[in-house]
């Protein structure tokens, strides 16, 4: 009887996990051909960022403003063409369920490049039905 119920709880296993998945939504497709912004991972659970601005982009130098969905801007900074920058995101500061802007200004033509980032939490459940012999 104790080898019946070992086996019975064995066979009815439910597993449940959570996912983090983060998308960025850029302006145009003209736009995403010469900047870049990529979930690149985590660090000690805080996610991470890349920039890219690759060589064909319009400006040589561009503002970059990173602000959440309130308008408090988290940073500024000038970034050059050509460039590669990592971001990680204070999520003891930052509310991930808070969208957060990534903006890019050039210098010279003032075009915008804004991708917005926003969490999506996935939940899945799977449950295993295994035949005993």
């Amino acid at each position: 009887m104790k080898s019946y119920i070992k086996n019975l709880f064995l066979a009815a296993i439910v597993l449940t996990f959570s996912g983090l998945s983060f998308t960025a939504i850029a302006g145009s497709d003209e736009q995403s051909k010469t900047v870049e912004l990529k979930y690149v991972g985590t660090i000690n659970n805080k996610p991470v960022f890349q920039l890219i601005i690759l060589e064909g982009a319009s400006d040589k130098e561009y503002t970059l403003s990173i602000t959440d969905e309130f308008g408090n801007t988290l940073y500024k900074s000038a970034v050059k063409n050509n460039s590669s920058k990592k971001f990680m995101i204070n999520t003891d500061e930052v509310n991930l369920d808070d969208a957060i802007k990534f903006e890019l200004v050039g210098r010279t033509t003032n075009k915008k490049i804004t991708y917005e980032i926003n969490r999506i939490s996935r939940t899945m459940e799977e449950t295993a039905v295994v035949a005993l012999r």
